[in-house]
């Protein structure tokens, strides 16, 4: 049967259907199996078997069915992804139904993903497996301190005789922080605030548990400052993280950011600080003083560990 693409169908009593826009050829019988059908206003596409044409008018480009418009309804609709778009001739070089390509059933497998898809999914992988390896060191780098818990490394931060005698004088101690993170090492320049406190100002401070001890990310105890007169503020205000500076006349803590003010014993006295200033486990070994350095969050009331 030959069937001309564009050719008009019309149905069992020659009511206008639609258009054929492809025709359906079976990869083993090597014959047409089905038109496809597009309604006249284009409202669908459907799948009709070769077996409801009457008759096919190659010279007036007309093909009649044997079904009313209406029953096309119950056939199934067109889907090109079911499809591969082949040349007739490929599969049987005496049909010539019209000009240009036909289709034929793809595999029940291919029906899952097209041969465009699966090159493109392919390529994609390649590409995502190569810059994995070149990335890998970086993001690494990125997320390893997500999975590495809290750094309770202990750090040396001076002498104690860098330290002044006068008791309840605090003095701003700078040191280097040199940590590792996955291929990569850090050197980090810090500053927190010491005091060789009185018993007056460390019973003040210390006599708060939460300004004396300090847990790990499992809420275990991992240090409690004791057995010596030392108390160290961590360098960052709690507000937003600014540093903050020593008014030895007034005897404050004071940060230019946002002028919050602290005491000696680091309560606010003023400013929109949200809480005290943050202790830090303090020991002294040898001589040489060690903090962990641990951060908080800032903007916060309650001191929350960060790292």
């Amino acid at each position: 049967m030959n069937i001309l693409l564009d050719s008009r169908v019309v149905g069992a009593h020659n009511e206008e259907v639609g258009t054929i826009v492809d025709v359906i050829i079976s990869q083993s019988s090597k014959e047409i199996t089905d038109i496809v059908v597009e309604e006249t206003e284009k409202q669908w596409i459907k799948v009709v078997s070769v077996s409801c044409i009457t008759s096919s008018d190659t010279e007036n480009k007309l093909v009649q069915l044997n079904i009313h418009k209406d029953a096309i309804l119950f056939y199934p609709s067109f889907v090109r992804e079911e499809y591969h778009q082949i040349d007739v001739e490929e599969i049987n070089p005496k049909i010539h139904p019209y000009k240009g390509y036909t289709l034929t059933h793809k595999p029940d497998g291919e029906k899952k993903i097209n041969r465009r898809k699966f090159l493109a999914y392919a390529n994609l992988a390649i590409l995502l497996a190569i810059a994995g390896g070149l990335f890998y060191p970086f993001i690494k780098y990125i997320i390893y301190p997500m999975y590495t818990g809290f750094n309770n490394a202990w750090y040396r931060i001076g002498a104690t005789s860098d330290i002044p005698t006068a008791k309840d004088t605090p003095k701003l101690i700078k040191f280097t922080k040199v940590s590792k993170q996955a291929y990569m090492t850090n050197a980090e320049e810090k500053s927190h605030w010491v005091i060789n406190a009185s018993d007056e100002l460390l019973s003040k401070v210390y006599g708060n548990e939460g300004n004396r001890v300090f847990n790990d990310s499992a809420k275990a105890m991992l240090w409690e400052n004791k057995g010596n007169n030392l108390i160290v503020y961590s360098g960052k205000c709690t507000h937003l993280g600014c540093p903050y500076r020593w008014d030895e006349m007034k005897r404050v803590f004071v940060c230019p950011c946002h002028t919050s003010i602290f005491n000696l014993e680091g309560d606010v006295l003023s400013g929109p600080a949200p809480r005290r200033l943050d202790t830090l486990p303090v020991k002294i070994d040898d001589g040489q003083v060690y903090i962990i350095d641990a951060e908080y969050k800032s903007a916060v009331s309650k001191k929350d560990r960060i790292a």
